[in-house]
């Protein structure tokens, strides 16, 4: 009976160790597969061969920029590289009614989930544009300190007007691709 069991125990020692290493190879294709693109071409031997292009061109080239409209002003926003931004960007132009809260934030809940992979982000600054939940987008005029979790979409480059064109009570905000 003894023997039963370590030889059930060796077994299953093995049979886990073989998944994990399956399934670290399949997290390391997918992770490849996402990052790289890849065309197929023929050759003149009838062979097949697979091209890897530029990874970070691609991503820029995917990643554009974004402008906001607030009023008369406009303003440049450096995208984060996540697939909450890549949804987003799907949706653009976007006009929100962005209401008040807390004399720091601007918010507006969408219509459409999106993708999001909250973080804790500790400390808030002045121009950060996140998403909170999957519906939630905020724009921060003022810096401080949270324990809230929040997906990262952006940051204004320029915040010098910000506070001051957001103004006090609600506001018509346009999103555009740059």
């Amino acid at each position: 009976m003894v023997k039963f069991i370590i030889i059930a125990a060796l077994a299953s020692s093995f049979a886990l160790t073989a998944c994990e290493s399956y399934t670290d190879n399949k997290t390391e294709n997918a992770v490849i597969s996402e990052t790289a693109s890849s065309e197929v071409k023929g050759t003149e031997d009838g062979s097949v061969r697979l091209e890897v292009g530029d990874t970070e061109k691609n991503n820029d080239e995917q990643n554009k920029g974004m402008l906001i409209m607030i009023g008369n002003k406009r303003f440049t926003v450096e995208l984060e590289n996540n697939a909450t931004v890549e949804a987003l960007q799907k949706e653009m132009s976007l006009t929100l009614e962005m209401s008040e809260l807390n004399g720091n934030e601007k918010y507006c809940y969408l219509d459409e989930p999106l993708p999001h992979v909250p973080e804790n982000i500790g400390h808030i600054n002045k121009g950060d544009i996140m998403l909170f939940g999957d519906n939630c987008m905020v724009i921060f005029y003022k810096s401080f300190d949270t324990p809230y979790s929040y997906t990262r979409v952006g940051h204004i480059d320029d915040t010098s007007e910000l506070t001051e064109t957001l103004g006090a009570g609600d506001v018509r905000v346009k999103f555009e691709l740059e």
